[in-house]
């Protein structure tokens, strides 16, 4: 049985560990996303803007799991603090219009977890097709009209946005929506030393299994690593086709959840 790569963030990827595991699967993590506080003070400001503010905003939109906890997570806003638990009191009990958007179900599990009701959360349907802004877009919207307000609340990595999250603040606009972008964490390369880069080399020959989940995790793998012998399975079209420009030998698309995953794995058994 081959090995599994899980190379999520390391605060999703331990969900999917202990599934692969609990099936029989030698499953290892390997980060190639790091998830980070924002660090300026611009950031910071226009964080602090945003939630005194909050009752402009016909829409909170979260673009992960990540966003969704850095957004409610406790922070100081002129030295009085603001904990995750106020946050959350003013979003379902203070302003009731305002409505939830996420792509995937990591995303509604973590606003569930805060504490967000299941009726004010918009998101794909367990078993769409796909998770991803455009089948978001679908679903939401007829929630669009002239003056429509949706912030949305997302990670910077190396100061480039991506493109699929761009294409919805461009729908919104288009329906006579106002989209405001908001960075409250962010995304960074893990630091490599000799012995992980060692590592890697070896399980990108020997037949073990990455599982990727953005492109950015493509992006942040070490230029000098050959994978010509890598074999992936992708949890989006998009991701499949980083993959196989990067030289991955077998790319098997699969929808982003651990059901599906693993019947790909089986696929490649």
């Amino acid at each position: 049985m081959a090995r599994l790569i899980v190379t999520r963030p390391a605060e999703q990827a331990s969900a999917w560990l202990q599934v692969l595991r609990n099936r029989g699967h030698e499953a290892v993590a390997l980060p190639l996303i790091e998830i980070a506080p924002v660090d300026s003070e611009d950031d910071a400001q226009a964080l602090e803007l945003a939630w005194a503010r909050l009752e402009s905003f016909d829409v909170l939109m979260f673009v992960s799991s990540s966003a969704a906890q850095a957004f409610f997570k406790p922070k100081q806003f002129n030295a009085v603090i603001f904990d995750a638990q106020r946050g959350i009191d003013l979003v379902v009990n203070k302003y009731p219009k305002i409505r939830l958007w996420a792509t995937g179900q990591g995303t509604v599990a973590s606003l569930l977890s805060l504490g967000i009701p299941e009726d004010r959360i918009d998101a794909p349907a367990a078993q769409a097709g796909q998770f991803d802004s455009e089948t978001l877009w679908a679903l939401v919207q007829k929630q669009m009209h002239v003056g429509s307000r949706v912030l949305i609340l997302r990670g910077r990595d190396m100061g480039v946005f991506d493109s699929s999250r761009d294409w919805l603040a461009q729908q919104i606009e288009s329906s006579g929506g106002v989209a405001q972008k908001l960075v409250v964490y962010q995304r960074r390369a893990p630091q490599w030393g000799v012995a992980q880069i060692a590592q890697c080399r070896a399980w990108l020959r020997d037949g073990s299994i990455w599982l990727l989940s953005s492109t950015q995790a493509l992006r942040n793998l070490p230029a000098t690593l050959d994978a010509s012998q890598g074999i992936c399975i992708c949890t989006h079209e998009r991701i499949s086709q980083a993959a196989k420009a990067r030289g991955f030998s077998v790319v098997c698309t699969s929808r982003p959840t651990l059901q599906d995953v693993v019947a790909s794995i089986k696929s490649l058994g």
